[in-house]
């Protein structure tokens, strides 16, 4: 799947891929406050998967326990609280960097 032989070692166990699996929002700074962007992460079969509004879905690979690469797409960050409840998700791209709320 065009990963190097480094990023197919990276293993990340079901029950902590099950725990990114959600909605992220990125909300608009400007005064209509709404949402700019919405990602949906989902878990199937022990691969979690990425959404961008609704324009289908793609494989995030395991860069690290905590960091994915959809190919092509950016890289993901999964932030944790000092509880270890993900909180956010950053979306790294050459565009710029988005901070994105877990809303479920």
């Amino acid at each position: 799947m065009g990963r190097t032989a480094k990023e197919q070692e990276v293993k990340v166990a079901p029950e902590i891929l099950a725990r990114y699996a959600g909605t992220y929002e990125v909300f608009a700074v400007n005064t209509s406050g709404g949402v700019v962007r919405r990602f949906t992460v989902t878990l199937d079969g022990g691969q979690l998967y990425l959404e961008i509004g609704g324009q289908g879905k793609a494989p995030m690979y395991p860069l690290s326990e905590t960091t994915f690469s959809p190919r092509y797409l950016g890289t993901y960050e999964f932030v944790k609280d000092a509880q270890g409840v993900v909180t956010h998700m950053i979306a790294y791209s050459t565009e710029g960097d988005l901070n994105a709320v877990r809303r479920r």
